[in-house]
């Protein structure tokens, strides 16, 4: 328990914490059990950019609540930055009414990147992660999950000719053939292809970013991403 301590920073997955600490994947899973039952931690998703989020019936809740308010707005607040003093103890003034308008504005379709994008001017003085971060443990905020099912397991190197990757709500992507992924790396991955894992899961179990698996599931054939 105490080597793994150290590393529950709320960044780190179980995975990563297992070999941060040296310590046996199952021995570190059923420490963190232990420290959730007695409600000593939570578990979140692994926060990505590309990850996208919408807001639930609670933000209703959340509009009607002016201390909560006040709350996140202490909790997401980025610390000032003065050209003399460097950053401050004191952090930016976020004013509720545009903490409602920003978790408004999270919805199916967008990712946190494009959000934070089309947002900048208010965004630069919050912390991105600590907000989203917030909407979740409070549960006015959920997570979109995606999801890949595998249409045909024939990889793309035996095919020989180009592999599309079908994108739901987005248009269909054609990928030429000719990145050299081991069949053994593909063989694997299809394991997770029938639509019940979850992006996060099959990046953490493989130890791999997101965009390195989109250009894996390219390579494996025809494959439906679809959120929900």
């Amino acid at each position: 328990m105490l080597r793994v301590l150290p590393y529950i920073n709320g960044i780190n997955s179980v995975k990563q914490i297992s070999l941060l600490a040296d310590a046996d994947y199952k021995l570190v899973r059923k420490a963190i059990e232990h420290l959730l039952y007695y409600g000593c931690l939570l578990l979140l998703d692994i926060f990505s950019f590309s990850a996208i989020y919408a807001p639930t019936a609670e933000l209703a809740t959340f509009v009607e609540d002016t201390e909560m308010q006040d709350e996140c707005a202490r909790y997401v607040a980025l610390p000032v930055t003065t050209e003399w003093h460097g950053v401050g103890a004191n952090p930016n003034t976020i004013d509720g009414s545009q903490i409602i308008e920003l978790y408004l504005s999270l919805k199916q379709g967008q990712n946190v990147k494009a959000f934070y994008i089309e947002h900048a001017e208010t965004m630069d003085k919050i912390d991105v992660r600590r907000f989203i971060t917030f909407g979740v443990i409070k549960g006015f905020l959920y997570r979109v999950h995606k999801y890949a099912i595998a249409t045909s397991q024939t990889s793309r190197r035996k095919r020989g000719y180009r592999t599309r990757v079908r994108q739901k709500p987005s248009s269909p992507t054609i990928v030429e053939a000719g990145t050299d992924i081991p069949d053994a790396d593909l063989v694997e991955l299809e394991s997770f292809l029938d639509g019940t894992h979850c992006f996060d899961e099959i990046c953490t179990e493989l130890m791999i970013s997101e965009q390195e698996l989109m250009g894996r599931l390219k390579a494996v054939g025809d494959v439906h991403v679809i959120c929900r």
